[in-house]
C-alpha cells in the first residue's frame, strides 16, 4: 500500500465525529469514515493474501465499495479481525498496529450482539497490547457502555484489563462471575494465591499460564519466571512434544511487545522448530533467560541439560 493510501486511510478513520476527546466515534460503522477505512483495510488484506481470498464475490465488492452490502461489509471486517496481528508485524499473538486495535474497538461496539463483535472482543482481550489497552481505556469504556456482553463474552473481562480508579475496581470485584485472574489483577490476593496454586497443581496447563499473564501481578510473573525451565512437556503432534516454555514466552512477549527476542524472534524459531537443532533451541532459551535476569533480576533454575523446546518421541 502506498504512503498516500495509508495517509488517506488514517484521515478517514480519525475524521469522524468525537464522543470522547481525541477518540473516534463508535456510534456507526455506516459512517463514510468507517466505510472507507474498512474498504482500504480490506484491500490491504486482499493484496497481501490474494490466494486465500481471491473469490469473485470479494473482487466484485472492491470494484464498487460504496455499494457494499451488509454481508460484504461484515466479510471485510471479519478478515481484518482474523488477520489483526499481521498488520505492521509478523508476531501472531499481538496486535502491534494501533489503528487496527482501534478499529477492533469500533467493531465490537457496533456488532455487540453478533459473532463478529465477539471475535473482535476476544482479539482485543487476548492480543491487545497492554499499553494500548491503557491508552485507549476511555474509548473502550465508551464502546462497552450500557452493555453486559459482546456476543457471549461478559464485558467485565475486558474492563479488568483497562486503567481503572479505586471505585471502578471495587465495583468490578462485586461481580459474581469474575474469573480468578481478573480478581487477582484487581488486587484480590486470595484469588491471586488460588490462581498460582492451580497453576502448580495442574502441572502448568497452557490455560493457567495465560491466566497468570493476564493477572499480571508481580507474584504471578515471578511464578512464571521460577518455573520457566520446568521439564513438563505437552503433546504437540504425533511424535512430538513441546516444552511449556513455548507457552510462557508469549506471555512475556505480550508484556514486552517491543522486544524483538520475545515477539518476532519467538515466532521465527517456532515456525521452524521442527527443523532446528537442539543447540539452536538451547541458544535461544539462554538468550531469553539472560533477558529475564536483566529485566526482572531473577534467574530461572537451569537444569542440566537444559530442556529442549521440542523433542521427538516415538508415537505410542
Amino acid at each position: 500500500m502506498s504512503k498516500q493510501m495509508v495517509t488517506f486511510f488514517v484521515i478517514f478513520l480519525f475524521s469522524a465525529p468525537m464522543v470522547v476527546a481525541g477518540n473516534p466515534t463508535c456510534s456507526s460503522v455506516d459512517t463514510m469514515a468507517m466505510k472507507n477505512s474498512s474498504h482500504l483495510l480490506g484491500l490491504k488484506i486482499i493484496d497481501k493474501y490474494k490466494r486465500d481470498h481471491d473469490s469473485p464475490r470479494i473482487r466484485s465488492y472492491f470494484l464498487n465499495p460504496y455499494a457494499a452490502s451488509d454481508a460484504e461489509k461484515r466479510t471485510v471486517l471479519g478478515l481484518i479481525v482474523d488477520d489483526a496481528p499481521y498488520f505492521n508485524g509478523t508476531c501472531d499473538f499481538i496486535i502491534q498496529d494501533e489503528v487496527i486495535f482501534r478499529l477492533c474497538i469500533c467493531i465490537m461496539a457496533n456488532y455487540s450482539k453478533e459473532y463478529l463483535g465477539g471475535c473482535a472482543f476476544n482479539t482485543v482481550c487476548l492480543m491487545g497490547r497492554f499499553d494500548h489497552l491503557a491508552k485507549y481505556s476511555s474509548e473502550i469504556k465508551a464502546a462497552l457502555a450500557g452493555k453486559k456482553s459482546i456476543d457471549n463474552y461478559p464485558v467485565v473481562i475486558l474492563l479488568c484489563l483497562l486503567n481503572l480508579d479505586a471505585e471502578e475496581k471495587d465495583s468490578l470485584l462485586k461481580s459474581k462471575d469474575l474469573p480468578r485472574w481478573a480478581r487477582a489483577r484487581l488486587g484480590d490476593t486470595i484469588a491471586e494465591n488460588s490462581l498460582i496454586n492451580k497453576y502448580i497443581n495442574d502441572k502448568m496447563r497452557e490455560g493457567d499460564i495465560r491466566e497468570l499473564g493476564l493477572a499480571g501481578t508481580s507474584k504471578c510473573i515471578r511464578t512464571l519466571l521460577k518455573t520457566f525451565n520446568d521439564t513438563i512437556y505437552r503433546q504437540d503432534s504425533p511424535g512430538n512434544k513441546k516444552s511449556m516454555t513455548c507457552s510462557i514466552i508469549p506471555v512475556f512477549g505480550r508484556l514486552n511487545p517491543d522486544n524483538e527476542l520475545l515477539t518476532n524472534g519467538f515466532v521465527k524459531i517456532m515456525r521452524f522448530l521442527s527443523l532446528s537443532t537442539p543447540k539452536e533451541q538451547v541458544d535461544y532459551l539462554y538468550k531469553v533467560i539472560d533477558w529475564m535476569k536483566q529485566t526482572y533480576g531473577i534467574t530461572p533454575d537451569i537444569p542440566k541439560p537444559l530442556p529442549f523446546m521440542l523433542i521427538e518421541s516415538p508415537v505410542e
